[in-house]
């Protein structure tokens, strides 16, 4: 049987803030600067991400996450690839995060997580 669901309210505020993030730091100038640079010299916005709550998105909400399902931030991730975002928010967000969150206890995920979320 498929499911046809409407992004929730969370989703597609996520969604917005991708946008907005895309337009504001990988414009083709943007873009072209940080493809040319050394490794080392290339401008990372892990600290932003976790602001705005991508690192957390899938974390359960008990461990300090939003609880959201992937399903949810789909949107998100559709405008991050459609941006060609340079970093690997979704083996983050959906992998390492959320995979640690359910490997640990509630207190001791949202203890561990804290710096990273």
């Amino acid at each position: 049987m498929i499911r046809f669901e409407l992004p929730t309210e969370e989703a597609l505020l996520l969604k917005d803030t991708a946008e907005r993030f895309v337009a504001d730091n990988y414009a083709l100038e943007q873009r072209a600067k940080a493809l040319s640079a050394a490794p080392g010299d290339v401008p990372r916005h892990w600290a932003e991400m976790a602001e705005l709550g991508w690192l957390a998105a899938c974390v359960p909400e008990e461990a300090g996450g939003l609880g959201l399902t992937p399903a949810q931030i789909v949107p998100m991730m559709e405008v991050l690839g459609a941006g060609l975002v340079l970093e690997p928010v979704g083996a983050v967000s959906l992998g390492c995060a959320a995979m640690l969150a359910r490997a640990l206890s509630p207190g001791d995920a949202a203890e561990r997580l804290a710096p990273l979320l």
